[in-house]
Parts: C-alpha cells; sequence; structure tokens
C-alpha cells in the first residue's frame, strides 16, 4: 500500500485508507481476494470518488461471489492448446516504468474462430484466470522490483497475420460475446490496460476500429496507438530495443511465449497448485 499512498493526494489518501478499512473489517474482503492495487484501480475508475468506488466494488464482490474461479484456475489443457494454435500470447518484460508488457500475435486470418471452437464460457474463463494472476501475482511483484505503485499493464497487438477483421462485424454470435466480456471487464477489472499499441495495421484493421470505437468511451480511444510496418519507433517509445522481440525488429531472441520474466516462477506455481494466487 506504501506505494500506492506515495501517488494520492492528502485527501485521497483519506479516502484510500478509509475505503480499505471498509473492505477488510467491514466487508471481511482479505487481501488475497481483492488486494490493494485493486481497490486503486476501481478508484481510478471512479475519478477518486470514494462514495461510487464502494458501491461499484459492492457490485464486483457480488459478481465474484457467483463467478466460477475454481473453473478458471483448472482450464483443461486444450483450451490452452486451441488459443495457441490460434494466436502467440505472452508477458514479455517490463516498460521504462516498470509496467509488464503482454504480446499477441495472430497465426491465421480469422484468430477470432477460437471463440467459436471453445464458446464464450471457456474463452471468458481463460480470461479471467489471465486477469486475476496479473493482478494477484504479476502487479504485487511488479510494484515490489521497481519500488513504485504499478497495477496495469502495456498490450501490444501484432495484426500481421491477420487477413480479415472485418469478418468479425458480421459474426453476430462474436459481437455479442465481446461486448458482453467488455461490460464483464469494465465492471471488474477496471483500468487495467495503461495502452494498446496495434502493430502491422493495415486498412481492414483501421476500418474494424473506426466500427468499433463507436462503442467505447473517448478514455479507451485514447489509449489505443496504430502503425503500419513502420512500427519499431513506437515501440521503442515502450521499451528498449533488446526486450523487444527480433521478430518485430528488436534483439531479444525469446518467442513471445517464452521469455522469461522474473514472475514466471510464481505464475507456475500458482498454474500447477490450482490457484490465481501466489
Amino acid at each position: 500500500m506504501k506505494y500506492i499512498l506515495k501517488d494520492l493526494d492528502s485527501s485521497q489518501k483519506t479516502d484510500f485508507i478509509d475505503l480499505t478499512k471498509k473492505l477488510r473489517h467491514e466487508w471481511k474482503i482479505p487481501e488475497t481476494e481483492f488486494n490493494a492495487g485493486s481497490l486503486h484501480r476501481f478508484y481510478f475508475s471512479q475519478n477518486f470518488n470514494a462514495m461510487k468506488t464502494s458501491q461499484a466494488i459492492k457490485s464486483h464482490i457480488k459478481w465474484r461471489q457467483q463467478f466460477p474461479f475454481d473453473k478458471a484456475a483448472d482450464l483443461p489443457k486444450n483450451t490452452y492448446d486451441v488459443i495457441s494454435k490460434h494466436a502467440a500470447i505472452g508477458l514479455y518484460g517490463n516498460d521504462k516504468e516498470g509496467r509488464p508488457i503482454g504480446y499477441i500475435s495472430s497465426k491465421v486470418g480469422y484468430p477470432f474462430e477460437a471463440v467459436h471452437i471453445l464458446g464464450p464460457d471457456q474463452i471468458t474463463l481463460y480470461q479471467i484466470q489471465m486477469f486475476e494472476r496479473l493482478c494477484n501475482i504479476v502487479f504485487p511483484l511488479c510494484s515490489k522490483k521497481y519500488e513504485k505503485n504499478i497495477n496495469n499493464m502495456i498490450c501490444i497487438i501484432d495484426a500481421k497475420e491477420v487477413t480479415c477483421p472485418s469478418k468479425m462485424l458480421i459474426d453476430y454470435k462474436l459481437m455479442d460475446f465481446i461486448f458482453t466480456i467488455m461490460k464483464l471487464y469494465k465492471e471488474n477489472y477496471p483500468e487495467m490496460n495503461y495502452k494498446s499499441v496495434v502493430i502491422n495495421s493495415n486498412f481492414l484493421v483501421m476500418y474494424s476500429w473506426s466500427v468499433l470505437k463507436k462503442f467505447l468511451k473517448q478514455t479507451t480511444i485514447d489509449k489505443f496507438s496504430f502503425y503500419d510496418q513502420n512500427y519499431l519507433e513506437g515501440l521503442l517509445q515502450i521499451t528498449t530495443i533488446d526486450k523487444i522481440p527480433k521478430q518485430f525488429g528488436g534483439t531479444c531472441p525469446y518467442a513471445i511465449e517464452e521469455y522469461p520474466n522474473f514472475f514466471n516462477p510464481e505464475i507456475k506455481k500458482s498454474v500447477q497448485a490450482k490457484k490465481l494466487t501466489i
């Protein structure tokens, strides 16, 4: 909590401490289920309004009581296999401020087909286990290592192999799922994305984005940047050349799924123990 309090003014500190007391003593929610970093993101998402934050957290707690986290912590191997077949996904070091960087690189022309193969429920479980481990393992360990409050990430999306992004706009089952999952993320995992960078963008990607952004808040839209094949300068604003994969013009030899993050051992332990925390 000490790193979070450094980022707040005096009145915000008072609010944050009061909210923490409510969370732990009145609502009986332990640190392992909802930590200080998550509380700060909710507080930030509500423009530092303590009353609205309290209401948002109460709704989140009700959702947590109903969501099958046990299933998210124990996904069948097939889930990972199908997703891996459609896209390379992995955390790849940290940006210049210590935030974890996540890469998503499509392996097929229409990666969203994975949603139809696995079904919306299974994809949701996959996403939730990833978010929970970010909140409970990755962000706290990054905060400790860099001695600052780190509770969001950078996402780099490689669209090179995506040949039919506009297909998603007429894939009504997919679009229904996307809007449902966006609402779930907004209400239960706010402000986790610091910035998203789309590289190898093209006309079809930009057309799809022009439609999708009509349904997003301006603050969310402002977090996205798009680059065509000339993206290296944009990536270098985030991190250094030795931490960018070779396939994207950097000098780091590791594949996206194989980068040796310092927090990998703790994530591995949580997966083996079928837990979403350390």
